[in-house]
């Protein structure tokens, strides 16, 4: 291939936001507060424990989670149902 043959490569120009960290406690629509280190259930996920609190510029509030089963997920506090800290998983196991 000669110089006049090389295709002209795309190059494009990204632009990602990344999501602001929150320290302290959030509140949901309901009343409903979740901060690092709160136990929840998500409805397909299971239980898990709060790892992060994050604010998207686009989503709005959402919690990464660390689930029992091992997976991480990012989930949208409206999906979420806080736990007591001392509630014990379906199955007997424990996050703590």
């Amino acid at each position: 291939m000669t110089e006049d043959q090389k295709p002209e490569v795309l190059q494009v120009d990204m632009y990602v936001r990344l999501p602001d960290l929150i320290d302290g406690p959030v509140k949901r629509a309901d009343g409903v507060e979740f901060q690092i280190g709160d136990k929840v259930r998500h409805s397909e996920m299971g239980v898990g424990k709060v790892v992060r609190v994050c604010q998207y510029q686009t989503v709005g509030l959402a919690l990464y989670v660390e689930f029992e089963t091992g997976k991480e997920k990012i989930i949208g506090i409206d999906f979420l149902e806080k736990l007591p800290n001392s509630e014990k998983s379906p199955g007997g196991g424990s996050l703590e």
